[in-house]
């Protein structure tokens, strides 16, 4: 059986479970499925009464639980052979996603349940290839994993190391990243790479509020500003009305403070 055929069967033997569900448990009356998650429960719950017993408590149900065990049987197998007939997706995800902060076993359970998903969800009547519309159910799952397990901003050890890399980090308002992870064209192709990056700015405005009211001040006053070009420390000392020598002393107290709150959030 092909693999377009081996879809459409999945699906047809989806929709028969779900109306022999309807049947045994309801008697007929349809419950609530309009949304995917709904249905997949229902789906998932049906299976399950199916082997405990729970639809046996009438005689006359024998006959139709035997057959829906038989094409609960039949889904299974072939839910199981599509998903090994995909799981280089997985693992090409994977791959591509990086793992230098997450377990690569972790990632490859996860992106697979994603996989999963995506042949549960699957209708042949989307008009996309299956590998297309998997793609974004495991992408979905692994950025969820990332999100649950980064509790702080993780700042690769080749940044925050000194005042000077602070500063050309300040003046963007945002932390360079070293690749790390490989060359990555798109930060869409890297989950993690994209939460981080995106999450790093938000961190660093937090650590320059926690600083002295005169450090902060200097920070926001040179590298804060709507101009595009960086203020000298002696205009930025005629701001703040203080010479350019006590500017410069608060600015390096200030990038010294950065240094170490940004090294600590990588422990």
């Amino acid at each position: 059986m092909g693999q377009g055929k081996s879809f459409a069967r999945l699906q047809t033997l989806r929709e028969e479970i779900i109306d022999l569900g309807i049947y045994l448990e309801t008697g007929g009356k349809k419950p609530r499925l309009d949304s995917n998650r709904r249905f997949l429960d229902f789906l998932w719950n049906t299976k399950n009464n199916a082997y405990s017993g729970f639809y046996l408590q009438k005689k006359e149900n024998r006959a139709l639980v035997r057959y829906l065990r038989e094409i609960c049987n039949e889904a299974i197998h072939l839910r199981n052979s599509l998903s090994q007939q995909y799981i280089y997706i997985v693992h090409r995800l994977v791959r591509r996603y990086g793992h230098r902060n997450q377990d690569y076993l972790d990632l490859v359970q996860e992106a697979f349940t994603g996989l999963l998903r995506a042949v549960d969800t699957f209708d042949v009547t989307f008009g996309v290839p299956f590998e297309a519309y998997a793609t974004t159910w495991i992408r979905k799952y692994l950025s969820r994993l990332v999100v649950y397990n980064s509790e702080v901003v993780r700042i690769p050890e080749s940044q925050g190391k000194n005042p000077r890399t602070l500063k050309n980090s300040l003046a963007t308002n945002v932390v360079e990243f070293s690749d790390d992870m490989g060359d990555v064209a798109d930060l869409s192709e890297n989950p993690e790479l994209h939460f981080i990056k995106t999450n790093t700015a938000g961190y660093l405005n937090e650590c320059v509020d926690s600083l002295k009211d005169g450090q902060r001040n200097i920070i926001r006053t040179r590298y804060f500003s709507d101009n595009q070009k960086i203020p000298s420390l002696e205009k930025v000392g005629e701001q703040c009305g203080i010479s350019r020598e006590r500017t410069r002393q608060l600015e390096l107290e200030a990038l010294l403070t950065l240094e170490k709150k940004l090294d600590s959030s990588r422990r």
